[in-house]
């Protein structure tokens, strides 16, 4: 299985796609290496941060022989707290992105590459979760482990998605990502959208429209 719509379900909850995209479960099969996901117009809170750091990585890593669940599981839990880290950031005004005090390229899809057990398989090329509850630790995830996968990518109505956090993912995206798409998010501004890495790269598209506060002239 690798193209799953879920699109428009909204008795979908977030502890049953937390299930669904969990490796190691007894009873229960491995989480389907996803290629193209579509969870928009679910519930709102069933697509979250957590159910998508568990679907990213099972999308990036492939199981090979000797490979134990525990060691999947490590690997999200890793994922989990780079992702959630406090670690300092800084924010990048001129390109609305966020990167690291002492700019380390290093990310979770290095740090995989130590177990000896599991290996990349590419993660997702095209994801649509609009109308979610997703977050910048979405993004990070996004560009830890996707980096050279994803394509197409649409956050339409997910509003708590900010400026530095799709910058960042912008940033880290190989040129194979060719399309934003983030119509109704009004809190992304022009720190964005005339500031993000690819701003001259005819290749990348950035689809939207945002309401701008209406400056009322004086008389």
């Amino acid at each position: 299985l690798q193209n799953l719509n879920l699109s428009g379900l909204k008795n979908l909850t977030a502890i049953g796609l937390e299930t669904f995209f969990t490796f190691g479960i007894e009873g229960l099969p491995p989480p389907p290496r996803l290629r193209i996901l579509d969870l928009s117009d679910c519930h709102f809170d069933a697509v979250n941060d957590d159910v998508m750091i568990l679907a990213i990585a099972a999308s990036s890593l492939k199981r090979v022989e000797g490979a134990g669940d525990a060691i999947l599981n490590k690997k999200v839990e890793d994922d989990k707290k780079i992702a959630s880290s406090d670690m300092t950031m800084e924010t990048d005004e001129d390109h609305g992105v966020r990167r690291n005090e002492d700019n380390s390229e290093e990310n979770s899809i290095i740090t995989s590459s130590s177990y000896k057990n599991l290996s990349a398989l590419g993660g997702f090329i095209d994801l649509d979760l609009s109308g979610s509850a997703i977050t910048d630790v979405t993004m990070e995830a996004l560009a830890s482990n996707c980096a050279t996968s994803l394509s197409n990518l649409k956050v339409n109505f997910c509003s708590q998605v900010s400026n530095q956090g799709l910058g960042y993912l912008v940033s880290k995206c190989g040129r194979q990502f060719s399309s934003l798409e983030l119509w109704g998010c009004a809190q992304i501004s022009d720190l964005l959208l005339d500031g993000h890495d690819r701003i001259n790269d005819g290749a990348f598209v950035v689809e939207g429209a945002w309401m701008k506060p209406k400056i009322h002239e004086t008389k």
